[in-house]
């Protein structure tokens, strides 16, 4: 969620493409850039950390927002679930995220 709601703020215009590098620090190694967030997100390192929240950005950012609808469920795995009301019910809300975050963008467009 973390990296859709960034990639929203790119879109719209609030942080600058070139900046994502200097946010994924933030969220990788803290505002100081002496934490070990990295590991509340069960990251290895935080080179790891940054390597994959660069291009999970970077996978929304190269699509059109249309797209992003179906990214999230994909990425969360939603059809290897065996349980199919489970399944349903994550894919119905990587859905809502997607749109909440369309509806977002918008917003921070108009403002």
């Amino acid at each position: 969620m973390l990296i859709m709601l960034t990639a929203v703020h790119v879109t719209a215009g609030v942080i600058e493409r070139d900046r994502v590098e200097d946010v994924l620090r933030i969220y990788v190694r803290g505002p100081n850039g002496n934490s070990d967030l990295w590991k509340t997100f069960g990251y290895t390192s935080p080179e790891a950390a940054e390597n994959h929240i660069r291009d999970s950005v970077s996978a929304y950012l190269d699509c059109g927002i249309q797209e992003w609808l179906g990214i999230l469920p994909e990425r969360l795995g939603t059809m290897d679930i065996s349980d199919r009301k489970q399944a349903g019910v994550l894919t119905v809300g990587a859905i809502r995220f997607a749109q909440y975050c369309q509806d977002l963008m918008l917003q921070l467009r108009n403002s």
